[in-house]
């Protein structure tokens, strides 16, 4: 019989699927803390190797390099702002990022082919700021769907 169809009994192979996607969940819920610290620090890493590579190895994406910058520094903002075990540290993280987009700019002044601009700097400055503003949204997202899955449901009959 099909779940699916209204009126029909589950089979015992989607609730084999049920309780698999289930327990998935629950995994996912148990290290969501975990998973987003390596996200974001992979993230800050892969921001640092893209910033120092030299002009002639640097990726194209054919978007404007400031608003690279800005997606970049939102993005890695709100994965390392939307930690759970961060609510009263949401900040932290992002202002980290400030100084480390400062940093990265004037790395920069001895790579071949790159240059430091004041104006790439604000820019990744604003998207860390904005990211850390979305976290606080995203947070509670993150935690209803985490609250949602870490209680047990009950299998329907």
């Amino acid at each position: 019989m099909d779940a699916d169809r209204p009126g029909k009994c589950r089979t015992s192979s989607s609730r084999r699927e049920s309780r698999s996607w289930t327990k998935f969940h629950g995994i996912i819920a148990a290290n969501a803390d975990n998973i987003l610290q390596v996200a974001g620090y992979t993230a800050v890493l892969t921001i640092g190797v893209l910033s120092l590579l030299p002009g002639a190895l640097r990726p194209d994406t054919g978007a404007p390099g400031q608003l690279e910058h800005l997606i970049a520094y939102f993005g890695t903002s709100v994965i390392l702002a939307s930690r759970p075990s961060m609510p009263d540290r949401r900040w932290r993280a992002s202002l980290l990022l400030v100084p480390y987009a400062g940093a990265l700019e004037l790395a920069q002044l001895f790579v071949p082919g790159r240059h430091a601009r004041f104006s790439d700097f604000l820019v990744s400055s604003v998207g860390a700021l904005l990211g850390a503003v979305a976290a606080i949204g995203v947070a509670k997202i993150v935690q209803r769907l985490l609250s949602r899955h870490s209680t047990p449901r009950r299998e329907p009959v």
